[in-house]
C-alpha cells in the first residue's frame, strides 16, 4: 500500500509505493505530469510521506527503517537530512506547523523528533504501549498526538513529555484533531471473543465490542463525551471545517454526524451522507469544508457536497486502494494503489 501527498502550492506530488521508491512529480508539465526526479535510496516499501508547510522539503518513512528529508529545490536527488531512528520500520511521519521539526513513529514505543535543518535530535515522545500507527501535530504546534494500541496520547512537542492520554477498551482505529486543536475525536471497535477465545457469531454475523466514538478535551485532558456509533467498529472520523460537527463512519453505507454542543455529541437524525460507496474507511475534508472525499469498501472514491449531502462524482478503480490525499487548495486528488500506481485527479475549481 502506498502513500501520496501534495506540496502546499500543489505544483508537486510526492508518492511512495511498494516499488521501494519515493517519486516526485511536477504537475505543471503538460499534457501530463512529468516525474521530476526519482530518489531511489529507500530500500523497501515507503509507508508515509509529508510536506513541510512551505513545500520546500519532504519527509518520508519506510520499511527500510530510515527517515529521509528531501530537498525539493534540487535539480537532482538530494538529501537534506537522514535519520535512522530506532532501527525499526517507520509507519508515520509528520512536519511540525513551523516546519523546523520532523517526527517519526513506527514499530517501536518511541516517536522521535529532529531539527532536520541542523540535523540534531529533539526530545523524543516515549512510553507508547506498542507500535505507533498515526501521528499528528496540533495546528499550533504545541502538542504531538499519537495513536498506539488502546491509547491516544498527547505530548508536549517541545519537551517531549506526555501530558495526556485517552483510553479505549480495545485498540484505537482512527483519530482526528479538531481544526482549532482543542479536541480529539477517536474511534474504536473489534471482534467480541467468547471465553474459549473464539470470535462470537450471532445470526451468521460477527459480533463486535467497544464500537465507540470518544470526544476529548486536549487542554484539560478530560473525556467530554462517549457514545456508541453502531454495531460495528468506527473506521473513519472527522470534523467540519468550523469544528461544530463531528463525523463518524462504521460498517454501513452512510456517514453519520453529530452536533457538538458544550462538549456533547448530539446525534443529527439525518446522516451527513447516505448511500455511500460501501462503508467509509477514510475521510478527507476540503479546506473550505464544502467537499468530502470517502474511500469505500467497494474500491471506489466518492466526492460529496458536504452542505447538501449529494454525491458529486465517483471513481472506481480495479484494485485495492490506499488512503487518498487532497491538495491544500482542494483542486487535486491523489489515489495510491497497491501496485505503486498513483492516480491524480484534477477536480473542478471552486465555483465551476
Amino acid at each position: 500500500m502506498g502513500t501520496a501527498v501534495y506540496s502546499p502550492n500543489t505544483t508537486l506530488l510526492v508518492s511512495g509505493g511498494a516499488d521501494w521508491t519515493v517519486r516526485t512529480w511536477d504537475l505543471q508539465k503538460k499534457p501530463k505530469p512529468v516525474e521530476r526526479f526519482v530518489p531511489t535510496s529507500h530500500l523497501s516499501q515507503v509507508y508515509s510521506a509529508a510536506f513541510s508547510p512551505d513545500g520546500l522539503a519532504m519527509v518520508s518513512g519506510s520499511e527500510d527503517k530510515a527517515i529521509r528529508v528531501w530537498d525539493l529545490n534540487a535539480p537532482a536527488p538530494k538529501f537534506a537530512s537522514f535519520f535512522k531512528g530506532d532501527n525499526v520500520p517507520v509507519y508515520a511521519v509528520a512536519f511540525s506547523p513551523e516546519g523546523k521539526t520532523v517526527a517519526a513513529g513506527g514499530q517501536h514505543t518511541t516517536v522521535r523528533q529532529w531539527d532536520w535543518v541542523k540535523k540534531s535530535t529533539k526530545p523524543p515522545c516515549v512510553n507508547h504501549p506498542t507500535r505507533v500507527d498515526q501521528i499528528s501535530y496540533t495546528p499550533d504546534g504545541k502538542h504531538l498526538v499519537s495513536r498506539s494500541e488502546k491509547l491516544v496520547l498527547v505530548y508536549d512537542a517541545v519537551k517531549g513529555m506526555e501530558v495526556k492520554r485517552f483510553t479505549h477498551e480495545t485498540p484505537v482505529i482512527t483519530f482526528s484533531v479538531a481544526p482549532d486543536g482543542k479536541r480529539i475525536l477517536s474511534g474504536s471497535g473489534t471482534y467480541l471473543y467468547d471465553k474459549d477465545g473464539k470470535i462470537v457469531v450471532k445470526d451468521g454475523k460477527h459480533v463486535y465490542t467497544d464500537c465507540l466514538l470518544r470526544l476529548f478535551d486536549v487542554d484539560s485532558g478530560k473525556p467530554l463525551h462517549e457514545l456508541e456509533a453502531g454495531d460495528t467498529p468506527v473506521y473513519a472520523t472527522g470534523f467540519s471545517a468550523d469544528g461544530k460537527e463531528a463525523y463518524g463512519g462504521i460498517y454501513e453505507p452512510k456517514l453519520r454526524r453529530w452536533k457538538i454542543n458544550d462538549g456533547k455529541l448530539d446525534p443529527v437524525k439525518d446522516p451527513l451522507l447516505d448511500n455511500t460507496a460501501g462503508y467509509p474507511h477514510n475521510l478527507v475534508r476540503s479546506p473550505d469544508g464544502k467537499a468530502l472525499f470517502l474511500r469505500g469498501s467497494n474500491q471506489s472514491v466518492t466526492q460529496w457536497d458536504a452542505v447538501t449531502g449529494k454525491k458529486v462524482r465517483e471513481w472506481t478503480l480495479p484494485e485495492y486502494m490506499g488512503n487518498q490525499s487532497l491538495s491544500s487548495d482542494g483542486r487535486h486528488l491523489a489515489i495510491p494503489l497497491r501496485t505503486g500506481v498513483i492516480y491524480v485527479l484534477r477536480l473542478a475549481p471552486a465555483g465551476g
